[in-house]
């Protein structure tokens, strides 16, 4: 009776990654370029594993409880990252994120993951519905296994160039802040030197002369305050429009690790069922 019941577990299993898999695969081809990712078009498995009680992650848990292994290893982390990567940040930028945590052991409630590959019986692996169920799906299931791996590839790529323009923007807005500081810093100490000459100067002429000079130190002491004040608001805006850049390579990363994390649940049932 169990045996009959963990084989059904399987199955259910075996369909949820099936689905799931060509939801993704058919989301993804439309993608060209990581900036068309739109959260509020994401297929559904991406939703369902960040609530860790929805039906679709307790099927995968069910299925990975029995099969046990990389498969509940691959597909704890899966979730666990799931479930909180909807919450990640700018910090997205500087690292590959929870789809890079593919050695972590979590802990989801009441299951937790096997450190060791626990081998399906003999008995369980020849049970008659479950090689059915992979004979006759068993085209779908291999095209489905190739595409998913072309698409992780694809997405990984796409977080790579991302990750790599994000440390880009970082070096160019410090350089930038830099840069202009240092060339009102530089104007400002020789216009100060010249403003002092010119007030000794003034100590040496005739009254009217001294008005003109001190009338030209004061024009000089405002073109400064205009250039600096030139200078900050083109510092601002420039600054802006980094900023604009770098928070739209921050929404792009996080959905890449989204959807990263996703398809670690059907990639790894999907293998299981083909091997």
């Amino acid at each position: 009776m169990k045996t009959k019941h963990n084989a059904d577990t399987i199955i259910k299993g075996y369909k949820q990654a099936n689905s799931d898999a060509t939801e993704v695969i058919l989301y993804l081809e439309k993608i060209d370029d990581p900036s068309q990712l739109d959260e509020k078009q994401f297929p559904s498995i991406v939703k369902n594993l960040e609530n860790t009680d929805s039906s679709v992650s307790k099927a995968y848990i069910d299925t990975a409880s029995i099969v046990g292994g990389t498969v509940a290893s691959a597909v704890g982390v899966s979730i666990s990252s799931s479930a909180f990567a909807g919450g990640l940040g700018m910090a997205a930028l500087g690292g590959a994120g929870m789809a890079g945590a593919a050695t972590a052991v979590p802990f989801l409630g009441w299951f937790a993951i096997p450190m060791i590959a626990v081998p399906l019986s003999i008995k369980l692996i020849n049970d008659a519905k479950i090689k059915k169920y992979v004979k006759d799906h068993q085209d779908t299931l291999k095209n489905n296994k190739t595409k998913m791996n072309k698409e992780r590839n694809r997405l990984l790529k796409w977080l790579n160039d991302l990750q790599h323009r994000g440390s880009q923007l970082d070096k160019e807005i410090s350089e930038k802040i830099n840069k202009k500081f240092t060339e009102f810093k530089n104007k400002s100490k020789k216009m100060a030197k010249d403003i002092s000459i010119q007030i000794d100067d003034c100590l040496n002429v005739d009254t009217n002369k001294r008005i003109l000079q001190y009338n030209e130190v004061i024009l000089n002491q405002y073109r400064l305050q205009k250039d600096l004040e030139e200078k900050v608001e083109f510092l601002f805006d420039e600054y802006n429009e980094l900023l604009k850049e770098k928070r739209e390579l921050e929404r792009q990363v996080n959905c890449l690790i989204r959807l990263l994390n996703a398809m670690g649940c059907p990639e790894a049932v999907i293998n299981q069922a083909l091997n």
